[in-house]
């Protein structure tokens, strides 16, 4: 595993640049059509010429499917995209509230409902789920609605697992105290190899979590410009997180974020906290070039960093 210091002050120019950017992120030219499918009742699925996504909406309208056609046409998660308040879950919610809309290439869902624990037995806490996806950005704004004061002890969002083909992974850490007391940002990367092995560990939010195959796919998580809610906005205390990915016995990267996790139950105050990132996906298609077949894999810049997944061409 690597690890290496990022220029903090062009981190964050860049990032405030590109989150500054508002509604342009999400309309571009060149990016090719988006597609909205909701014929089947139990499914939403929206597909580019580059990936398909698809959301369960028997089960909080969690997303459960990301396929790259012209990569290994695969589906990238081994487990729905899940949020959890200690044991209720999204996944369980009795009814999936739905709407969407679409203008041009830019899709907008919107999931709801109230969170269950097993047996759709649905507890204080709602939630609101806004994707606004276009070939060039996804973007997810999560709401947990708390109908009154609630005591928990963890809370997960956007917990999910991945595919251990994706034998790669890189992540940037929020600002951490270096030895001459200098705060930095560090980004890692490394291999995903071991059974077992702790892949990452962080008390804080990643800006930036990526795992790819090189030159065939790969996904990353980039937070959006408020990190308040991430970081101290359940309980006005920041640190209180456990953000982790792992290589299970069963070979997937299982990937835990949970901005709060506490030993003993702590205060949650009636209200609405909201959690914002980015799902970035690679432009992968294929050309046909004299009597062969080219696939070509492009970064699409990042709403946070710039970056995407590994850029590499492959024939």
């Amino acid at each position: 595993m690597h690890r290496k210091p990022l220029h903090v002050a062009c981190f964050l120019i860049g990032s405030l640049l590109a989150n500054g950017a508002g509604l342009a992120d999400f309309h571009a030219p060149g990016g090719g059509s988006t597609h909205l499918d909701t014929s089947d009742k139990d499914r939403v699925k929206v597909t580019t010429d580059y990936w398909r996504l698809e959301f369960d909406l028997r089960n909080g309208g969690a997303l459960d499917t990301i396929v790259f056609p012209h990569g290994s046409g695969k589906n990238l998660l081994t487990e729905p995209f899940r949020a959890y308040v200690d044991e209720l879950s999204d996944w369980n919610a009795k009814e999936t509230g739905f709407r969407s809309s679409q203008e041009g290439e830019v899709v907008r869902l919107e999931f709801s409902g109230m969170m269950a624990a097993v047996g759709r037995l649905p507890g204080p806490v709602a939630f609101q789920s806004v994707w606004t996806l276009s070939p060039f950005v996804v973007r997810a704004d999560y709401t947990l609605k708390f109908t009154e004061d609630t005591m928990a002890s963890s809370i997960r969002v956007a917990s999910t697992a991945l595919l251990s083909d994706l034998i790669r992974f890189s992540v940037v850490s929020g600002l951490v105290e270096g030895p001459d007391r200098f705060r930095r940002i560090y980004e890692r990367t490394g291999r995903v190899e071991t059974k077992g092995t702790q892949l990452i560990s962080e008390k804080h939010i990643p800006l930036r979590l990526l795992f790819f195959h090189r030159a065939m796919e790969g996904l990353d998580f980039n937070l959006a410009s408020d990190l308040a809610t991430w970081e101290s906005g359940l309980v006005g205390r920041s640190g209180l997180g456990e953000f982790s990915a792992s290589l299970t016995e069963g070979e997937a990267i299982l990937i835990r974020q949970e901005p709060l996790r506490a030993a003993a139950p702590v205060l949650i105050r009636k209200g609405d906290y909201t959690f914002s990132y980015y799902l970035g996906l690679p432009r992968i298609w294929r050309k046909r070039i004299g009597s062969g077949v080219t696939s070509r894999l492009e970064t699409i810049p990042g709403p946070r960093t710039g970056r995407s997944a590994d850029g590499r061409k492959t024939t």
